[in-house]
């Protein structure tokens, strides 16, 4: 069964905190939350300061599942007419091969920064089911709308922090499925802070009804089993991977 349109309208980012763990306190003294000329809750300097010293994480999901994630607010919903748009960010991976996920989480993330650079990572050392030529094409022909807007199609061999201080992005942003991978996350975002790299690492939720496909998932399953579930990927990827490993679909 294909899956529902990434960029429905009324889809909404409603949850975007600062992680910052289960067991986090609220600092003492901390003045509560001012309104900002735009109606959004903004914090106080103090706090921002003390939390930019140690580098954020921050926590975005599109519903909220019955419960917040552990935090702070900090961005108000997209749904409630607000247009949230903040410095350039990076969005980087190997996209191979690109899936819904990717276009969900560039679609839903792309209104938020003013520009949104999508990095296909190249490793030599990594094999791949398709050349870095041959993903770049797909992810073009994927967000021919995106790109014409505020999205920049880009590759990079080497560290990611270090093609966003090159291209000024402030932002990593990460996409994770569930809640067990936003620890390693975390832990990498701490990394890159020791390093000295001043990046906030912004994890968005994939959609509930795109939370079980990865590129890993597709590869194991063309590889190793040579089927693919109808819909998992965009057509012309599906196209793509049975001129390769001939017929693959499965309804």
């Amino acid at each position: 069964m294909a899956p529902r349109s990434a960029a429905r309208p009324g889809f909404s980012q409603d949850l975007r905190t600062i992680y910052r763990g289960a067991s986090a306190q609220k600092p003492k003294g901390q003045a509560p939350c001012k309104k900002s000329s735009f109606g959004r809750a903004r914090a106080p300097r103090r706090a921002e300061a003390s939390e930019s010293a140690i580098g954020r994480t921050i926590v975005t999901s599109r519903r909220h599942y019955g419960r917040e994630a552990p935090g702070r607010t900090v961005l108000t919903s997209r749904s409630a007419g607000y247009k949230v748009q903040c410095m350039k960010a990076v969005f980087a991976g190997t996209f191979d091969p690109p899936t819904w996920g990717h276009v969900d989480i560039i679609r839903r993330a792309s209104p938020i920064f003013q520009e949104l650079r999508v990095v296909v990572g190249l490793n030599l050392l990594k094999k791949t089911l398709f050349s870095l030529e041959e993903r770049m094409q797909m992810l073009q022909r994927l967000l021919v709308d995106e790109l014409a807007s505020n999205v920049v199609l880009d590759s990079w061999e080497g560290l990611i922090s270090e093609y966003a201080k090159k291209n000024g992005c402030g932002v990593l942003l990460r996409s994770v499925r569930s809640m067990a991978d936003v620890p390693y996350e975390q832990m990498m975002a701490a990394m890159n802070s020791r390093l000295g790299n001043p990046l906030e690492t912004m994890i968005m939720f994939s959609s509930p009804e795109l939370s079980d496909i990865s590129s890993s998932a597709v590869r194991e399953l063309v590889v190793s089993w040579k089927r693919l579930p109808h819909g998992i990927v965009p057509p012309l990827v599906e196209k793509e991977l049975e001129k390769r490993y001939g017929p693959l679909l499965q309804d």
